[in-house]
């Protein structure tokens, strides 16, 4: 049975690195078990939504932009 791939792996290798850079910071940085706040402005995808979805971590994140 094969396995489903993220959708965010589907990303541009730019876009792809970025989100998974800034995961792994906070992640190390703050752990799974602290709760932070995060604001990601200008942040058009869900991409680092889904990351941190998917490493269940306890990250409250905003994402502003001017554009709809």
């Amino acid at each position: 049975m094969a396995k489903t791939v993220p959708w965010y792996y589907k990303l541009s290798p730019d876009g792809f690195a970025r989100y998974f850079l800034i995961k792994e910071i906070l992640k190390r940085t703050f752990g799974k078990k602290k709760e932070i706040n995060i604001l990601d402005a200008g942040g058009k995808e869900n991409s680092l939504w889904a990351m941190i979805k998917d490493e269940r971590l306890p990250y409250k994140l905003t994402v502003i932009d001017i554009l709809p």
